[in-house]
């Protein structure tokens, strides 16, 4: 039988949200990582939308959605053992609902904007990744990457500024669910909003942890480390980065 295949941008966050959970609970995949809009046509041909992750089972089923793969990693291990749980908790399903369609956008708006004025430091950990004619064409192509990148994304001064806004605000608001001194979001147990919450904040603190290589803080130009280093410097950012060391064993998969 095929294995799983996960297609990635690989330092994207809700790919990382995706590869974590199946590594977690044991679901066995390779991962097909492209460069970003060259992903594209790969997860169209696979049957999902233009954005990734997309998940083709070993039968064909297609998920292309990050929290319907964390479903599926959860349904290979006993229920003890699931990241999603406690439903009747509405309070914490909505914070985990606002960090997978308002926090990860704006906080990939904001890490892109970062990126894209300054990519070099981030193409050693890129390039090894990707299919051989994608490295090949990243380097000439990055001009027009860079262009579309933030036409798709609607990268501006006043677009980032909100997006910093709201990044803080969900930050503040993890804070104030850890302040009682819980160990994670929801309690005692590791559960998807830990989970969720970590991947989607991780691009903005950048743990070694991370699933998918990442430039050191010490690579960084001076206004993306300045970011990372504001983003460190926040309670729930500190907390993440603990939480990364703590639960974030797993190997990247097999490129």
């Amino acid at each position: 039988m095929r294995p799983h295949r996960l297609i990635t941008i690989p330092p994207s966050h809700y790919c990382e949200k995706a590869r974590w959970a199946l590594q977690r609970q044991g679901v066995a995949f390779v991962e097909e990582g492209h460069a970003p809009v060259f992903q594209i046509p790969h997860a169209l041909w696979a049957g999902g939308r233009k954005t990734v992750p997309v998940l083709v089972r070993a039968d064909g089923t297609v998920h292309n959605d990050s929290s319907a793969i964390v479903a599926f990693a959860d349904s290979h291990v006993a229920p003890d053992r699931q990241l999603d749980f406690a439903p009747q908790d509405a309070e914490a399903a909505a914070f985990e609902a606002r960090c997978n369609a308002k926090f990860g956008p704006h906080s990939r708006r904001l890490s892109y904007d970062a990126l894209l004025a300054e990519p070099e430091p981030m193409l050693p950990y890129l390039l090894p990744a990707l299919p051989r004619l994608e490295r090949a064409l990243m380097r000439p192509m990055l001009p027009i990457s860079r262009f579309l990148i933030r036409r798709l994304m609607q990268i501006t001064p006043d677009s980032v500024a909100r997006s910093r806004s709201i990044c803080e605000d969900i930050f503040a608001e993890a804070a104030a669910r850890l302040k009682d001194g819980r160990t994670y979001l929801r309690g005692e147990r590791f559960s998807s909003l830990d989970l969720t919450f970590c991947a989607l904040a991780a691009v903005l603190v950048l743990p070694k942890e991370y699933g998918s290589p990442m430039p050191g803080i010490d690579e960084l130009p001076a206004p993306w480390r300045a970011l990372v280093e504001h983003f460190r410097a926040l309670p729930a950012g500190a907390w993440v980065l603990k939480v990364y060391e703590r639960q974030r064993q797993c190997q990247p998969a097999e490129v």
